[in-house]
């Protein structure tokens, strides 16, 4: 429910609806910080998960490189 529907049961004695009244302006500014404030922990969390998909991907090469080593160093082809 946006806050323009609430307006009425706020306060009963609203002035204006139209976009130039002032509690309007207020209303949408308050909005407009809102949204640019979700933006931003938005833009915050996905860096963070590009972060820790890249360490996981690091520790993956990682452990597999050590497991090709390791697997190379025990491999005897001759059997031997």
């Amino acid at each position: 429910m946006s806050l323009r529907h609430r307006r009425p049961a706020v306060r009963n004695n609203w002035t204006d609806f139209n976009r130039s009244d002032p509690s309007v302006i207020l209303l949408e500014l308050f909005g407009y910080v809102a949204d640019l404030l979700s933006y931003y922990a938005d833009k915050s969390a996905a860096e963070a998960q590009l972060r820790t998909r890249r360490r996981y991907t690091l520790a993956l090469g990682a452990l597999v490189t050590l497991l090709l080593f390791w697997w190379r160093s025990t491999y005897d082809p001759d059997g031997d």
